[in-house]
Order: structure tokens, then C-alpha cells, then sequence
């Protein structure tokens, strides 16, 4: 018990010792972030390994969180499909670990959606980011180039996923049903644009959520942080 709640709050170092993956400070730095924040936004250039990164941080929130339901949403559905059938295969290949945690049949598609099913019952899965995503029910709602996705689309389908939080069997006990539940993340990644853009105002309020002192964490990193670990030449 005192290890799951130690991993949870370093989710990093789970990633490390248990996935056996090698990550930067700065990696470090950003997966931690995300994995404490309810509301997170980063702006990052090309080749800085965010859809890497995403795919860490999918995965350890899969298996530390039993039962949670994490839903990745692109402006390009294929984009949102390659965090799950490029990154989190590759780890999955690299891992025996998280081969383990993931059940037999692993990576499907099904209604036109690819998702990773974990036989602790959590699930991640990529969405097409339209009308047709009505419904859906989601603890983590993470949007990768969110830039590019209509400002409705995201107000009237995608964050009404967030209506219901993760419910462990053990909230049905008597002594815990007054136990405070996980609250829902949301999580925008993005490569940087313009400033007349809606994007742009995401990255400010959640700016100023952070000064407030609320669970909120924006981040921005340039190229030069690619170049200096060699990640890009």
C-alpha cells in the first residue's frame, strides 16, 4: 500500500524502476507535473518527445489508478491512434512489465477506436474529435495538438467526458463512502501558435490557475531544450 501511494505521487520514478525507461530531468519535471495537476497545458516544439512522454504517462496512470478510463483526442484521429499503436506498443516491446499488465488481445480497435485494454480494468483509447464522440466517459481527457481542434467540438462533446469520477470497489464500503474521490484531469499538449487563436487563451487561463495556486500547470519549452539533449540536431 505505502509503495502504490509512493509510486503515485512519483510517477517518474514508477516509470523508471518499474518500466525500466530512461527519461531526462526535464522529462522528469514534466511527467510529475502532469500526474498532479487536474488541469495541464504545454506548449512544446518538434522533437521534444511529447507524444513519448504521453504515452509514459498513460500507462502509469493505468496502472497505478485501476479502472480509470483515459481518452486521448486529436485534431488528427490518426495522431491521437499512434500514441497507443506506435508509443505505448513500443514500450510494450521494451517492457515486460507492462506487457504483463496489459491483457492478451492488448491493442484493438473497435466502433472505429483503438484502445489499450489492462486486466486491472483501466483502458486508454483514441477518439475522433467530432460529433460523433458523444458519450464517451472519461476520468483523464487528454488532447494532443489541441490547436486543432474546434473550440465547440472541445466545450460541447469532449469535456462533458469528464461527468463521473473513478469509483474503486472499495468506495461501496460503508466506512469509505464519505472518502474524497480522484478529481478528473485534463490535459491539452500542443506545438506553439498563434496568439489570435483560442489555444492561446487555454494556455493563459491555465497560466493564471497556477499563480492562483490551483492544481494547475502550464508549460513551455523551445527548441533549445531539444538540442541541448541531443533529441534533435
Amino acid at each position: 500500500k505505502r509503495q502504490a501511494e509512493y509510486y503515485r505521487k512519483n510517477i517518474e520514478i514508477f516509470a523508471e524502476q518499474y518500466l525500466g525507461v530512461h527519461l531526462h530531468p526535464f522529462q522528469k519535471i514534466i511527467i510529475h507535473m502532469m500526474s498532479i495537476s487536474n488541469f495541464f497545458c504545454w506548449i512544446a516544439c518538434r522533437g521534444l518527445g511529447k507524444s513519448f512522454l504521453t504515452a509514459i504517462y498513460c500507462v502509469c496512470m493505468a496502472i497505478l489508478y485501476p479502472g480509470i478510463t483515459i481518452v486521448i483526442a486529436s485534431g488528427q484521429k490518426s495522431q491521437a491512434d499512434a500514441v497507443i499503436t506506435d508509443k505505448i506498443a513500443g514500450l510494450m516491446s521494451d517492457s515486460d512489465a507492462l506487457s504483463s499488465e496489459i491483457e492478451a488481445r492488448g491493442i484493438r480497435t473497435y466502433h472505429n477506436n483503438v484502445a489499450c485494454m489492462f486486466r486491472n480494468g483501466s483502458k486508454i483509447m483514441s477518439i475522433a474529435s467530432n460529433q460523433g464522440a458523444r458519450g464517451i466517459r472519461a476520468n483523464i481527457l487528454l488532447i494532443d495538438e489541441y490547436r486543432m481542434v474546434d473550440k465547440l467540438i472541445l466545450d460541447q462533446v469532449l469535456k462533458p467526458f469528464l461527468t463521473n469520477r473513478r469509483t474503486p470497489p472499495y468506495c461501496f464500503k460503508d466506512e469509505y463512502k464519505k472518502y474524497p474521490k480522484e478529481p478528473n484531469k485534463e490535459l491539452y499538449l500542443s506545438s506553439a501558435w498563434l496568439k489570435s487563436h483560442w489555444s492561446w487563451e487555454k494556455f493563459n487561463d491555465i497560466v493564471n490557475m497556477m499563480i492562483d495556486g490551483k492544481p494547475a500547470v502550464a508549460i513551455d519549452i523551445d527548441y533549445h531544450c531539444s538540442l541541448d539533449h541531443g533529441l534533435i540536431t
